[in-house]
């Protein structure tokens, strides 16, 4: 079993597994309780200190190289230099830490870009967020955190890597970009921000791409289907 298309493709390229071989079958990501999403939104900004009109961006994620932090803290730098006042939280922990770190003070961003380190209630942030981002730069098998992102109701924006577009559909429940790509990064953070009407859509195709492709039932159904299967094989 694969997790994603990407998976499976390296998995035929570099490891040889013969292609009839391998199932595709998505890994299920926790569901937000909606009904409860907005009294996490209003309590979570409160404890990051955002104000409840703030457009805030949102990354989640090992502070890694790979993982391309730091374009998007070029993005909102370059965001705010035409006058969107967005702000930014980025969950987790990792070596790339002291390079954000300098980074956000070089760009003037202290105060509006916050590194929250390893945060163990990601379910209380994402409902806080008006946009989740996965500007990886490298690699991607299946972002789990896109899935949990989309059931949210959050619009989306990942680069085109590994698995990010088996969860974003681009211009239908978010954006794809380019790796590296500051600039095409920030005009999409920018439409959303300008666009509240098309954010809102593009969060409800989110939540109905997690319930079609990424909830515990789908995955369940899938394994189940699978298994019946190469049971009924083995006994011809």
């Amino acid at each position: 079993i694969a997790v994603s298309e990407a998976v499976k493709e390296c998995l035929v390229k570099f490891v040889g597994v013969p292609i009839d071989k391998i199932e595709v079958i998505y890994n299920s990501a926790a569901g937000i309780n909606r009904e409860s999403s907005s009294r996490k939104r209003i309590a979570m900004r409160q404890n990051l200190g955002l104000g409840e009109n703030d457009f805030v961006v949102g990354s989640l994620g090992r502070l890694q190289e790979h993982k391309g932090h730091i374009y998007l803290l070029e993005a909102i730098a370059r965001c705010r230099g035409e006058g969107i006042d967005c702000k930014c939280v980025i969950a987790g922990e990792g070596p790339e830490r002291p390079r954000l770190d300098d980074r956000i003070e070089e760009l003037g961003l202290l105060g509006q870009v916050k590194l929250l380190g390893l945060r163990r209630d990601i379910g209380d942030i994402l409902p806080a967020l008006d946009v989740l981002v996965q500007p990886s730069i490298i690699r991607e098998g299946l972002p789990l955190v896109l899935a949990e992102g989309a059931s949210a109701g959050l619009p989306l924006i990942a680069t085109a890597v590994g698995g990010n577009p088996e969860i974003v559909s681009d211009r239908v429940n978010g954006f794809l970009v380019a790796q590296s790509d500051v600039s095409g990064l920030s005009e999409k953070i920018k439409f959303l921000a300008q666009n509240p009407d098309e954010a809102e859509r593009m969060g409800e195709n989110s939540r109905r791409i997690w319930q079609d492709k990424f909830s515990s039932e789908i995955m369940f159904k899938h394994i189940d289907r699978l298994y019946c299967r190469m049971i009924a094989e083995s006994g011809r």
